[in-house]
């Protein structure tokens, strides 16, 4: 029912506002809007769809399939596809989404301008009884199991057996704290793990962390790890996704395989016995981030999209 009246009000308004171009940009708008757009009885606009993650890239192989068809079919009324990431593009070329030259990458850009952080002191207050100098690892995440926090949670003891004054922290929230929440008690780290519920413009609070460590299992462009390198928050998270295309590997981050809690305690490790790397990889990833990453460019790309489509 709340399909029918969602494509039949988009129907309404298309006739009204007769558009040169619908961009969509969620998956269920994405796959039942252009059915609004097809049934106007004027001449159909331009049909763009910017894909934040492919739903089909997640764990399941019953969802796997069912979204890779809506995805098929939808994509045969688009005119183009726009993807957060080149590794979504292969993806969408890997399941035939559409045509190939419909397929496009334009990475989500943030503006530079408005993106500010507290100062270090100021963002731990809301961490407390935190000691003054201690070292604080942790991510700013959605409580989703694609986000694999267990396995920072399990890297946890591994990193406190070689420096117990570090504390770890996750902040957010979803359908798995209560998961999270017990399995930090059942590795006895209710004194060295914080759970804090999202913070108003979270992305402020990043300079609380020494290091951010994002565990995904799977990710499209993550807006988030693009907001730690521009705080200059040195980074270790997992080759999935699009994340490589934020952090090199070396250079910008540590980047570890998924499901790892072994391989990711040794980079965080890593980053805590050496100050100069944690420097040099923020400073590079920052200088990275504010070149690719900017809003400016995300506009000026898109826009060139819609310039080339409304010519013809």
């Amino acid at each position: 029912m709340y399909l029918l009246k969602f494509i039949l009000e988009l129907n309404q308004l298309i006739r009204k506002s007769l558009p040169d171009i619908v961009h969509f940009s969620s998956t269920n708008a994405s796959v039942f809007g252009p059915l609004a757009v097809w049934f106007s009885k004027f001449k159909r606009p331009k049909i763009i769809y910017t894909a934040h993650g492919f739903p089909f890239n997640e764990p399941g192989v019953l969802k796997k399939g069912v979204f890779a068809i809506l995805e098929k079919v939808s994509a045969l009324m688009r005119d183009k596809t726009i993807c957060v990431s080149e590794s979504d593009r292969e993806s969408g070329i890997r399941y035939a989404i559409g045509k190939k030259e419909n397929l496009i990458t334009i990475h989500n850009g943030i503006d530079l301008k408005q993106f500010k952080v507290l100062p270090r002191m100021e963002a731990r207050k809301i961490f407390t009884n935190l000691p003054l100098n201690s070292k604080l690892i942790g991510t700013i995440s959605q409580f989703y199991s694609n986000k694999g926090l267990i396995y920072l949670i399990k890297a946890a003891p591994l990193v406190l057996e070689k420096h117990p004054e570090a504390y770890f922290a996750i902040v957010g929230g979803g359908e798995e704290k209560e998961n999270l929440e017990s399995e930090i008690k059942e590795y006895n780290l209710e004194d060295h793990f914080f759970v804090l519920p999202y913070q108003e413009d979270g992305s402020a609070y990043l300079s609380a962390f020494d290091i951010i460590a994002a565990p995904s299992l799977k990710e499209g462009l993550p807006y988030f790890l693009i907001e730690a390198a521009l705080a200059k928050i040195p980074v270790v998270s997992t080759l999935v996704g699009g994340i490589p295309e934020i952090i090199e590997n070396g250079k910008g981050g540590l980047l570890v395989r998924p499901k790892n809690p072994r391989a990711l305690s040794e980079a965080i490790l890593k980053l805590i016995n050496d100050q100069k790397l944690r420097e040099s990889l923020a400073d590079f990833s920052y200088k990275y981030a504010r070149e690719k990453f900017n809003l400016g460019r995300a506009v000026q790309e898109t826009e060139e999209v819609y310039l080339r489509l409304t010519q013809y």
